[in-house]
């Protein structure tokens, strides 16, 4: 295993010991790379598990209109099918899946 193989798998362990919330060795010498992406690992496992209620419920909604609106054309149009077109979100249309945020 050459060098970069190396680093390349410690840095997949250290991400994993980061996710599990357990503590690293020193990191001074470490990249910028690599210890910015052991940060990311640290913020995102400690996000909830599941999305906020409140997300949910707005997604929920997001999802019916779609639908709704959906139904209508097809119904004005004369199709007969049963067919749902799903398009992207509008960003800043939804609140932050994470509660608090």
């Amino acid at each position: 295993m050459n060098k970069k193989q190396q680093q390349d798998k410690q840095l997949l362990a250290n991400i994993d010991k980061a996710a599990a919330g357990e503590k690293l060795p020193e990191e001074s010498g470490l990249d910028k790379d690599t210890r910015a992406a052991l940060e990311m690992t640290r913020e995102m496992a400690a996000w909830p598990k599941s999305p906020s209620k409140e997300f949910k419920a707005q997604l929920k909604a997001e999802i019916t209109h779609r639908v709704v609106e959906q139904q209508k054309r097809t119904s004005r149009n004369g199709e007969t099918r049963n067919t749902v077109t799903f398009c992207a979100v509008r960003p800043g249309s939804l609140p932050s899946p994470v509660s608090g945020r």
